[in-house]
Order: structure tokens, then C-alpha cells, then sequence
């Protein structure tokens, strides 16, 4: 069902045009959510829909927002956080990007065997899964790892002009209470509601990771023959051979190098996380592990908010069968939600 909604909340965000009071869809004494209040986009009108569960899954920065602006009796500093946790724990994963050219190779080429993606087109890639600290300490200068994936001549390029290879990678963040999405009290979006604000920081550990991440894919496209143009993250970037892309005009040339570091900044991976994690305590978690919201057990939150840890992979998959597995609990048990 579409309701053609850009903001909503559980419980008030203050008195907004032509709402009289604070509207309240939490139940006061148990603290269970009635239902969501939304702006309509379109003719900025307060709305409301009651129902007796409620599945949060708007993405980690929008869920946690929401739930922040969402206050009440119950819920004083924000639904849910009663353990001042919503919100901390953010993690994003930190990515490298490596590009150049596959000698003796033109052109590029395309796997007529499946059906083109309707964005992409038939491209094609490459996985290198993670291999660092696994089941050892592999790596004494930092915990977890990275993985990369990219595409090695099937990016296009002209006919006449060498083949293209791209490698981005991936390294985990570790969960620090310290990174966190909170509330703008200064700023407000157009319905009047506070806009979130990240701190994204990464530490030494991941530094460390992102260097070794850079190295690593270095050492492995040389060593399969491949011609690096260049390579680099938020931390450096490093040019090699006819350097970054080397046909275009010398401005473009020029801003790509000037801006290279910025793009590459927390939250260029896009692989967001956490802010509303999962556990087994109420103590130090927002959602148990049927991600339902231990302070509002008629509320559940199965997008990537809730994972406690993030990983080197994308969240898709991992949030999908998360919401799957939510959606046969609830349906199991709702009449004692």
C-alpha cells in the first residue's frame, strides 16, 4: 500500500501549521504504538493510520530519525530508547577505488547469456570475498577485513581504446558507541521537523584496514598483468602510468584529482548501518532478535538500523531475510504482540 508519505513519526514532533497540539499515536501507559501520523507530500496535510503492529523499514539515518522525533509519555527521549542507545553504533563500510587497463585487450564485452539489467545494462563482475582474520589473527594491525568487487573488460570503453578494468573495496567499521545519528535541533525540513545529523568517524583500526585494503588490490591486479591508472580512498590517492583517465581534457583531469579524497568520505559506500542494533539486553540493544523494539513490543525494525555489526558485504540480502523472518513472527504472534 502507498500512502505517498515522506515523513512520519510515532508519537509528537511539535505543533506544526494547522495542527492544533501535539498528536500522540503511542498508548500512554504501555507505551505501545497506535499507529503512524505522516505529512502528506503533496497538500501538507497531518494524517494518520492506526494499526496495532507497526514494521519500521525506512533505511538506518530515516528509521532512526523517526524514531528520535517520535516522543511521549512513554518514550521521553525518543520511541524505544530507554537505554540511550538510539542512534549510536552508526557504521558505514570504507571504500577504495582502483582503475586502469588490461594490456592486449580492446574494447570491452558483455555476457549475452542473461538478460540486461534495466540500470546497468549486461556488465558482468568479480567478488573477492573477505580472507583477512578469519578464522585467525591473520593481520595483527587491525580486526576484521575487506572484500572487493568490480568488472575486468566489461566496462565500455571505445573499440580501439585498451580494455578497462575497476576494483572497489569494501572494509568493515567496528561499532563505536561514538558514531551516531542524532537530532539537528537548528534545522528542520520542509514539514518542520528536525533533519538528522551523522558523526561518522572512522578510528585507527580502520586506517589501518583502508591501507592495507588499498595495498592489497594494488598487489593483485599487477600481478595479473593489469595496468593501474590509478588508485586511492579518503585517506591518499596515487597515480600510476598514463594516470587518471587519461583521455579526458586537463580540467576535468584536475577536479577529478582535486576532489578524489571528498568522494571517497564516510558514507561514499553506501552500505549504511546500525543506530537501532539488535541484542539480548535490553540494556544495550533498541530491538531483540525478532527486531522488535523491546520498549514497544508492537513495533519492529528490520532494516539495516538493527544489525550490530557490519560487515564487508552489502545489507540488501541480510535485511530482506530479516524482514521475511519478522513478517513469520508476527504473523505467528499477533495476537500477543
Amino acid at each position: 500500500m502507498e500512502f505517498g508519505v515522506t515523513v512520519g513519526n510515532f508519537g509528537t514532533f511539535g505543533e506544526e501549521p494547522g495542527v492544533d497540539g501535539c498528536l500522540r499515536l503511542a498508548d500512554e501507559a504501555s507505551g505501545r504504538a497506535t499507529g503512524v501520523e505522516f505529512i502528506d507530500r503533496v497538500t501538507g496535510t497531518v494524517e494518520q493510520v492506526h494499526a496495532d503492529v507497526v514494521v519500521l523499514s525506512a533505511s538506518p539515518i530515516e528509521t532512526v530519525r523517526l524514531m528520535l522525533n517520535s516522543t511521549s509519555k512513554q518514550h521521553a527521549r525518543g520511541l524505544g530508547n530507554s537505554s540511550g542507545l538510539l542512534g549510536r553504533y552508526f557504521m558505514d563500510q570504507m571504500p577504495n577505488l582502483i582503475m586502469g587497463t588490461v594490456p592486449g585487450r580492446a574494447g570491452w564485452e558483455s555476457d549475452t547469456t542473461v538478460e540486461p539489467d534495466p540500470f546497468y545494462g549486461v556488465s558482468g563482475g568479480v567478488y573477492v570475498p573477505r580472507y583477512e582474520n578469519l578464522e585467525r589473527r591473520s593481520n595483527t594491525r587491525f580486526a576484521r577485513g575487506f572484500a572487493y568487487q568490480g568488472t575486468i573488460g566489461r566496462t565500455f570503453t571505445a573499440s580501439h581504446r585498451p580494455a578497462r578494468f575497476a576494483f572497489v573495496g569494501y572494509g568493515e567499521m567496528l561499532p563505536n558507541p561514538q558514531n551516531t545519528i542524532t537530532l539537528n535541533p537548528q534545522r528542520k525540513d520542509a514539514w518542520g521537523i528536525p533533519i538528522p545529523h551523522i558523526t561518522c568517524v572512522m578510528s585507527e583500526n580502520e586506517k589501518e584496514m583502508l591501507l592495507e585494503q588499498m595495498r592489497s588490490i594494488r598487489e593483485m591486479v599487477e600481478a595479473a598483468g593489469m595496468q593501474v591508472e590509478f588508485s586511492g580512498s579518503s585517506l591518499k590517492f596515487e597515480e600510476a602510468g598514463a594516470g587518471a583517465f587519461p583521455d579526458d581534457d586537463p580540467i576535468s583531469r584536475w577536479f577529478f584529482r582535486k576532489n578524489f579524497k571528498g568522494s571517497m568520505a564516510m558514507g561514499a559506500a553506501i552500505h549504511e548501518c546500525g543506530g537501532a542494533r539488535m541484542g539480548a539486553d535490553p540494556s544495550n540493544s533498541i530491538v531483540n532478535m525478532n527486531n522488535q523494539c523491546w520498549d514497544a513490543p508492537n513495533v519492529f525494525v528490520t532494516d539495516a538500523s538493527c544489525f550490530a555489526s557490519g560487515g564487508c558485504a552489502g545489507t540488501t540480502l541480510t535485511i530482506m531475510a530479516l524482514s521475511i523472518r519478522a513478517g513469520e513472527y508476527i504473523a505467528k504472534n499477533r495476537g500477543t504482540l
